[in-house]
């Protein structure tokens, strides 16, 4: 089985595991911790499925004879510190000057004091920092890796951004189980809504395009860093921008083309990614000439 084949088996597999944990640890969760009882069961689903595909990379580097981090492309970085800043502030300031251009021509507006959540930032920030690492690790790190052993530099890049942008979609959206009603195989039953939103064709093309601009950054400052620290800098400050806006801000119902119902939809949005894209290349460009 060639390296593309592989991968979706490994999707497969991420998904079928995962259903059969989600009520295992939906029941273990509403017992041992009584705040994840507010919490519906397709979010334990989510978490399985994380779980599963972090168990399940161990098998597939095995399956590609993977010995060291060389093979896939990274080197150790003394630098990985102000590499992570730098991706950090990148991100942030780019998103930043979204926000001012998009409150300056009236789309979106504060909340009220009484319904800004401030001390949600804390869990906005720790969100931020376990995607990043944990879809950086297996995104940029090994399945891009992987495809460059296999494939060429710029199709590796562009077959994992369609991959990482695609799987975006692949979750359970408006569907519900009753806590009451959640059995043993009650994790299949979300597996067919976790195709859902590609019933929504024009809202899967613009949110398309503007994740597919994520993944063929985070995949090229990557590949050209031999390392994952500015990639996971970008990562963390793009998703705190997502999260956190929402805490304290509402976007306008309907501002297309420009800017959707999130900061991840519409032309705006996906300018401002490529302009952070820009930036990146310019410095990785500056650090080559030193």
């Amino acid at each position: 089985m060639n390296a593309t084949g592989k991968i979706v088996l490994y999707f497969i597999a991420v998904l079928f595991f995962g259903a059969l944990l989600a009520p295992p640890l939906f029941w273990a969760g509403n017992a041992l911790i009584p705040a994840l009882r507010e919490h519906p069961f397709q979010r334990f689903f989510n978490r399985a499925a994380l779980i599963a595909a972090i168990a399940l990379l161990w098998p597939l580097a095995k399956s590609f004879r993977i010995r060291s981090r060389a093979e896939l492309g990274l080197e150790p970085n003394p630098r990985w510190l102000r590499d992570v800043l730098t991706g950090l502030a990148t991100a942030l300031g780019a998103m930043l000057v979204l926000c001012v251009v998009l409150k300056s021509l009236g789309y979106f507006k504060w909340l009220s004091p009484k319904d800004q959540r401030p001390a949600q930032l804390v869990q906005v920030f720790f969100t931020a920092a376990s995607v990043a690492l944990l879809e950086e690790s297996l995104f940029r790190g090994a399945f891009l890796g992987v495809f460059q052993r296999t494939m060429g530099k710029w199709t590796a890049l562009f077959t994992m951004s369609a991959i990482f942008s695609v799987l975006h979609f692949i979750k359970p959206i408006d569907v519900t189980i009753a806590a009451d009603d959640v059995r043993w195989f009650s994790g299949f039953a979300l597996i067919p809504a976790t195709f859902s939103q590609f019933s929504q064709p024009m809202m899967i093309l613009s949110l398309f395009t503007t994740l597919f601009a994520v993944g063929w950054i985070l995949g090229y400052t990557k590949m050209q860093t031999r390392s994952l620290w500015l990639p996971i800098g970008l990562h963390a400050g793009w998703v705190i921008c997502a999260q956190g806006f929402g805490k304290f801000a509402k976007l306008g119902k309907n501002h297309l083309p420009w800017i959707g119902s999130e900061l991840r939809i519409g032309i705006a949005p996906l300018l401002t990614i490529i302009a952070t894209g820009i930036a990146c290349w310019m410095l990785i460009r500056r650090r080559s000439s030193e």
